[in-house]
């Protein structure tokens, strides 16, 4: 369970840095935007796939933290989140 905790901590870690990006731009391409425009409706759909991912992520960094604290302290409870 550490080993996976630790996996899951390395891909939060890299996919947070993604997103970072990807909703930085996201904002800045919001405020150039039309709010009533097509391009503003395709915006808020990546924002909202954004915010999916966000909660993606904080989900394998409780499973990291859940390996962290005890091996077997987690016992499915973060699997089960990681694959709701």
């Amino acid at each position: 369970m550490e080993t996976i905790g630790t996996l899951a901590g390395g891909i939060a870690h890299d996919y947070n840095n993604l997103l970072t990006v990807i909703m930085g731009n996201l904002s800045m391409a919001q405020e150039e935007t039309d709010p009533h425009s097509i391009t503003a409706e395709l915006l808020h759909e990546i924002e909202q796939a954004s915010l999916k991912a966000k909660d993606l992520t904080h989900q394998f960094l409780a499973l990291s933290q859940g390996a962290d604290q005890d091996r077997s302290g987690c016992k499915g409870h973060c699997m089960q989140r990681l694959f709701q």
